[in-house]
């Protein structure tokens, strides 16, 4: 006996993303998202939560590159506020930092954060912001074309008590300090 079985496509939500094919368009869909966001919601292995709310704009990244930045700015209106991180792993740090990894959706980027709370005065993660401010070009496309991670903004927050800063980046690229042996000159 033949049976046919007819399935009922799923009532479309206007705010969720289609489901794209392609891996190309999800990746700018979850970039534009964390180019624009004005909250970061951090969920850490241990089931801690924390929610950091942005300080620093973007200073690298695809969206933020376009010639005409006011234009994408408007797209704000229909994009999530928020972007959630999961699935955080530890990186490894230094003496001052340590760093995480974690996803949005399928995109993976970085967490940077202080290894001490501390006061926004002696914060490495606040000091390293200025830093990056002061020595990438002003101009944003240029500072996108170069070998270096996304630089998606400054969050801070509160995590039992005391005061988080982190820097969320892409996942990948080399360090500043790195460039000038690679003949890339930031003066």
């Amino acid at each position: 006996m033949l049976q046919r079985f007819v399935e009922k496509p799923p009532t479309p939500n206007p705010v969720a993303l289609p489901e794209y094919k392609s891996c190309t368009l999800t990746h700018l869909w979850h970039d534009l998202r964390v180019a624009f966001c004005n909250k970061v919601i951090v969920k850490f292995p241990s089931g801690a939560v924390c929610v950091l709310s942005r300080i620093g704009r973007p200073l690298t990244g695809s969206w933020v590159a376009l010639r005409w930045w006011w234009v994408a700015e408007q797209l704000r209106n229909w994009l999530p506020v928020s972007v959630t991180i999961d699935t955080l792993t530890f990186i490894g740090g230094g003496y001052r930092s340590f760093a995480w990894r974690g996803h949005v959706g399928s995109m993976s980027v970085v967490l940077k954060s202080d290894r001490d709370m501390v006061a926004d005065d002696k914060s490495a993660i606040v000091s390293e912001w200025q830093l990056l401010e002061a020595r990438l070009p002003t101009d944003r496309a240029v500072a996108t074309g170069l070998p270096i991670p996304a630089y998606h903004g400054l969050f801070v927050g509160m995590m039992h008590g005391a005061p988080v800063r982190i820097i969320l980046m892409s996942d990948g690229g080399v360090t500043l300090d790195s460039l000038g042996d690679l003949g890339v000159s930031l003066a």
